[in-house]
């Protein structure tokens, strides 16, 4: 498991750890029977001090867990589910997104597929988004807030999308983030106005 992603990238922080959550069962299953094997000559009490020991060790994680405020975290990331199904249900079947921090999360809640910026030569957006549409696929662009400015440093200079001046097609109530369609950007020039979606 470990191997699998010592090339991924740099990890930045402890948050990361979060990668390696499918090897803790086996590893949990593994710590409790080696501690029994341990403790195995104590006779009848090895049983009783292999729960003692494993309730200490689970209290004390538990209780650093809720110092670290990590079971607060589930509504902080609940807006990737909340566009997932809005593309699901509000966007065509041959959307493509051009993404970064959505590009997984989207694919798994909506199916649709993703292009992540962050590997996208800044010269071949425009180029992209072109060839896109003439194989009859609709682009839209999906970032943070945080993202936003990344964004438009990246290629602003190189094609007009790289603005983002125009209004987004939705934008998630509690984070921000935002849905963009290119096709809004000549509409937008020429003073129509475009509806933008809350997505709750």
């Amino acid at each position: 498991m470990l191997l699998s992603y010592l090339f991924y990238r740099p990890f930045e922080d402890s948050r990361s750890l979060r990668f390696l959550l499918p090897a803790f069962p086996p590893l949990f299953v593994l710590t409790v029977a080696a501690l029994a094997g341990l403790l195995r000559p104590l006779g009848r009490a090895a049983p009783v001090l292999v729960m003692i020991i494993v309730s200490a060790v689970s209290l004390g994680r538990a209780h650093s867990a809720m110092e670290r405020r990590i079971f607060e975290r589930a509504g902080s990331e609940q807006h990737y589910v909340d566009i997932g199904r809005y593309v699901a249900s509000r966007l065509p079947e041959r959307a493509v997104f051009i993404s970064m921090q959505h590009s997984g999360s989207l694919r798994y809640y909506s199916g649709r597929l993703t292009l992540r910026y962050d590997w996208i030569l800044r010269q071949r957006l425009e180029w992209l988004v072109t060839e896109l549409r003439r194989l009859r696929y609709h682009p839209y662009i999906l970032l943070e807030e945080w993202e936003v400015p990344r964004f438009r440093a990246k290629f602003r200079d190189s094609t007009p999308l790289g603005a983002l001046d125009w209004p987004p097609r939705a934008v998630h109530r509690r984070s921000g983030s935002s849905i963009y369609d290119p096709a809004d950007q000549q509409a937008a020039r020429e003073g129509r106005s475009i509806p933008t979606d809350v997505i709750r």
